[in-house]
């Protein structure tokens, strides 16, 4: 259940299932705050998607805006970080082998990864 408040002096619930919803998340455009986009990082998108798993509520998935943008330093990270969301959300959306090794890599920041 979602209760929106359209400011427009009422409000509107939407049900979905848990199934139904897809996350949205900022890339590398975006940066730790005071920055006014939240960035979360893969690992605690991951972190958050097995504890909700376990209930059976587990999201759908995850999107981001948009693939240009994949690899890119985050601004403000000390020391720099690259952000590869879609390789780095793989690891435990779709877990295999290469996709772990393809996700330590780009943690450790290299370019090949």
């Amino acid at each position: 259940m979602c209760t929106v408040d359209t400011t427009l002096h009422h409000q509107v619930r939407i049900d979905i299932s848990a199934e139904q919803l897809v996350i949205g998340l900022a890339n590398g455009w975006t940066g730790p705050p005071p920055d006014k986009f939240l960035l979360v990082w893969p690992e605690d998108c991951g972190e958050a998607y097995r504890a909700l798993r376990a209930t059976d509520s587990a999201p759908r998935g995850f999107m981001f805006w948009n693939v240009a943008d994949e690899g890119k330093v985050v601004e403000r990270t000390d020391p720099p970080r690259t952000l590869w969301l879609a390789r780095e959300l793989a690891t435990f959306l779709h877990p295999r082998k290469d996709a772990e090794v393809s996700a330590e890599r780009a943690a450790r920041g290299d370019q090949l990864a």
